[in-house]
């Protein structure tokens, strides 16, 4: 069974999830508009919404005026005494004066009015935190790949020099297969990476119907500190706009107003009724014809007190009151849920504080560690095996300082979405402000968090902002593929490094069932050479 080598695996992957970069890219404000009009979960909520406001106008209406008009016309089958005829209409109205159970039930329409805001709120803060994560996904997957290709190649030229060192008698074949073994683990990485970028970015494209390959990356630099205020500060907003909260004590209040309605039940009802009629009737006795006709209004007082109805209304009573005592104990137990969930992420952004803070200087310490190993290494006071080590350190630390910091930036979001506030205009055109380039057009930037100091790697390769693909069009952009490396004790010369090509059109993109068949055609072209990988 035939299996392609794994750069050509990993080639093909970067082909299929490249294509050409746009002019223009969106920011995370502009992906949580378009999810909040592209998502049919949220246009459900948005609809249910509609419905359930509906509650308050059908409570109120009972205690509205009430009429009603109707018409008349009869006529009885001649018999062998009499033939009647009779026609006429009437109007009819009516009003409540007094009655405790239909203002309660107009309180619980009102307070149900209310609950479904509240709900349909939470609804959309979660879709725009399933966005954010997405986003951040995206990001942070294009880093890691950018970070593991610069890693790939600087093995690729490690594995050049200890060819030639070899070829002169100054290293061994161990110092060819470590570094060769540096070189697979980080083409391993490589496929991983991207196969989870793969997989964010069709997370994303599935929530705001977006091309996610325009994806714009964060400003570099130092993220804002956004947690100058304390933890009260949110706890208070939470407990003022948190959607879950406030849907639970909407509840809460229907449930209360629902008892009210019931104990309601057994007071007094008083309602004025008023009419006009105007009826005609005529009865026929042979060749005589008598005529009555009934006009006139009325106007009535009706009281109804209830006195028994079998233990319905007692009943309804113990009921009401349970659902009530019921949703308060929701309530106490949402209150809780919301205050941890707000601490928890107030001290998640404060520990990935520290954490970027503490990666930062590890990764300078690992930088400085690589250049002064690569220096005794020039000396033979280092073994190649020590550098090794040393640049997996230093890239491993670039990496978790870039997950700290997104992560950072998610935690905050998380925040914002648990205080109530993260569909405010007010929040998003702040974070627009401090997280993205006012204005930019964006073509060929470099990924978002990704520090900007000397890389251990010279010539990192760059990302472009949307991300369309890292700088892989052609073979000639990537390190050589792995079985064009000669095995140790062969005596193929090392190939030298390619001139970078013009970059080709992208392929465009395609559905998942067609993106699957285009993975096997490429993998299994015919004309691609097949070259074994000799073992010693």
């Amino acid at each position: 069974m035939f299996r392609p080598p794994l750069s050509r695996l990993c080639f093909a992957l970067c082909l299929l999830i490249g294509c050409a970069a746009p002019a223009y890219a969106f920011d995370l404000i502009q992906a949580f508009e378009a999810a909040q009009r592209h998502s049919a979960e949220y246009a459900a909520a948005q609809y249910g919404y509609q419905a359930e406001i509906e509650q308050e106008a059908q409570a109120r209406a009972p205690l509205l005026p009430q009429i009603s008009a109707n018409a008349l016309y009869q006529r009885q089958p001649a018999s062998l005494s009499s033939n009647t005829v009779s026609h006429g209409w009437g109007v009819q109205a009516s009003q409540v004066l007094f009655d405790r159970s239909l203002w309660a039930q107009y309180r619980q329409g009102r307070q149900a009015a209310q609950q479904a805001a509240a709900k349909l709120q939470r609804s959309g803060d979660d879709l725009l935190f399933q966005v954010a994560q997405a986003y951040c996904e995206v990001l942070q997957q294009q880093d890691t790949w950018a970070a593991i290709r610069q890693e790939k190649a600087a093995y690729f030229r490690q594995m050049q020099q200890a060819r030639a060192a070899f070829e002169k008698g100054a290293a061994t074949r161990v110092d060819i297969e470590e570094a060769r073994a540096g070189y697979d683990a980080a083409l391993a990485k490589e496929i991983t990476t991207v196969s989870r970028l793969e997989l964010a970015r069709s997370t994303l494209d599935n929530l705001t119907g977006l091309d996610s390959r325009q994806i714009e990356p964060l400003r570099p630099g130092e993220l804002p500190d956004w947690l100058r205020q304390k933890e009260n500060y949110w706890q208070n907003l939470a407990e003022r706009h948190n959607p879950q909260w406030i849907e639970q004590r909407w509840a809460w209040q229907q449930a209360r107003s629902s008892r009210e309605a019931a104990q309601g039940s057994r007071w007094p009802r008083l309602t004025l009724n008023g009419g006009y009629q105007d009826h005609h009737n005529t009865q026929s006795y042979g060749r005589a014809d008598q005529h009555y006709r009934s006009k006139g209004g009325s106007v009535t007082l009706q009281l109804n007190l209830p006195l028994y109805d079998g233990g319905q209304t007692s009943s309804r009573i113990r009921e009401t009151t349970a659902r009530e005592l019921q949703q308060h104990e929701l309530l106490t137990a949402t209150e809780r849920q919301v205050r941890q969930a707000v601490r928890q992420a107030y001290l998640d952004a404060y520990g990935h504080q520290y954490r970027i803070r503490a990666q930062q200087r590890l990764l300078d310490s690992n930088r400085a560690k690589l250049e002064s190993t690569r220096l005794g290494r020039q000396v033979g006071v280092r073994s190649l095996l020590e550098e090794l080590q040393a640049q997996q350190a230093a890239a491993d630390a670039e990496q978790q300082l870039a997950q700290a910091r997104y992560g950072y930036v998610l935690a905050y979001i998380r925040l914002l979405k648990e205080s109530g506030v993260l569909g405010e205009a007010a929040r998003q055109q702040q974070l627009r402000r401090e997280l993205f380039a006012a204005g930019s057009r964006v073509t060929n930037r470099t990924s978002t968090l990704a520090n900007p100091a000397v890389s251990a790697v010279p010539n990192p390769p760059r990302i472009n902002s949307e991300m369309a693909q890292p700088a892989i069009s052609a073979v000639g952009d990537a390190p050589p593929p792995l079985d064009s490396i000669p095995a140790a004790g062969q005596n193929a010369a090392i190939p030298q490094a390619r001139q970078t090509a013009p970059r080709p059109a992208p392929p465009q993109r395609r559905s998942g069932n067609r993106r699957s068949r285009d993975v096997n055609r490429i993998l299994l072209k015919p004309n691609w050479p097949i070259v074994p990988v000799t073992a010693e």
